[in-house]
């Protein structure tokens, strides 16, 4: 084997071993899709199609509450549905959220790259309201500190139209936007979410049995349970494969041209010698 195709055999090996080892997923993993389709964020199925090119995952707790989480991106921002198909009552106190570990790196309290999205239903004007972790206080609840971050968008609504898990009964559905730019580049995050229903002051939240903690009139930022007990998004912005099999097929065909570069050239030295 030569010198140049025993490198690329260890750069492949290294690919492949970095492939499998490179985010801190202790609590459960997910997908954001890619999608070239952006969603209307108006708190609701726009269309029946609205969502359907996006991740998939039930949510449920222990008193048969049940909902879904949708995510997906493009290459701006990414895109969060949380339908909570069994919360039936229009309760203005209703709030749903979505936290984010830019790092990855857990920790018992949020940190300055853990970020919190979060939306009360009956908020006037509709707004989402952002927070960013702070590392001070003695529980979670005290290390977030509210900031402003533009084009940030969200919207809880009371619908049924177009939803396929709740199609006759209006319910309770939350919806964000948020820009990649303030997540920055990278292959995973830390990420939680939850829905809290003030009639039957129960929640759900991903991942199952994180340790959220919310009551009735709590606000949101009460709710996330330390960062270390969260799981895990990969946001893959190469559409179709993971971030590591992309560069490895990179690696493949740059291999394969160079492999057959050097046999023509060895070829024409051959020809030119006789």
């Amino acid at each position: 084997m030569s010198r140049f195709a025993s490198t690329v055999f260890l750069v492949s090996c290294l690919l492949i071993i970095s492939s499998v080892a490179h985010a801190l997923v202790v609590n459960g993993g997910l997908q954001a899709l890619f999608s070239s389709d952006i969603p209307t964020i108006d708190g609701q199925w726009t269309t029946a199609n609205e969502w359907t090119d996006a991740s998939e995952t039930r949510l449920e707790n222990t008193v048969n509450m049940t909902g879904y989480l949708r995510v997906k991106h493009n290459f701006t921002c990414i895109f969060i549905l949380l339908d909570f198909a069994t919360d039936y009552t229009r309760s203005t106190y209703d709030i749903g959220g979505v936290c984010f570990d830019r790092l990855d790196n857990g920790g018992v309290l949020p940190q300055s790259d853990d970020y919190l999205f979060g939306i009360q239903a009956g908020q006037t004007p509709a707004q989402v309201d952002v927070f960013q972790g702070t590392g001070t206080g003695q529980y979670p609840r005290d290390a977030w500190a509210r900031v402003s971050l533009v084009d940030v968008e969200g919207k809880a609504n009371y619908s049924h139209v177009n939803d396929p898990y709740e199609g006759s009964i209006d319910h309770r559905i939350y919806e964000f936007q948020i820009p990649c730019k303030y997540l920055g580049a990278a292959e995973d995050y830390g990420f939680y979410v939850f829905a809290c229903d003030y009639h039957s002051n129960s929640m759900l939240e991903w991942p199952l049995g994180a340790g959220g903690n919310w009551t009735r009139m709590q606000p949101l930022f009460n709710v996330p349970p330390s960062p270390q007990n969260w799981g895990a998004v990969t946001d893959n912005f190469i559409p179709e494969f993971p971030l590591n099999t992309f560069a490895l097929l990179i690696v493949l065909a740059f291999s394969a041209v160079m492999l057959i570069g050097e046999e023509k050239l060895r070829l024409s030295l051959r020809a030119h010698a006789r």
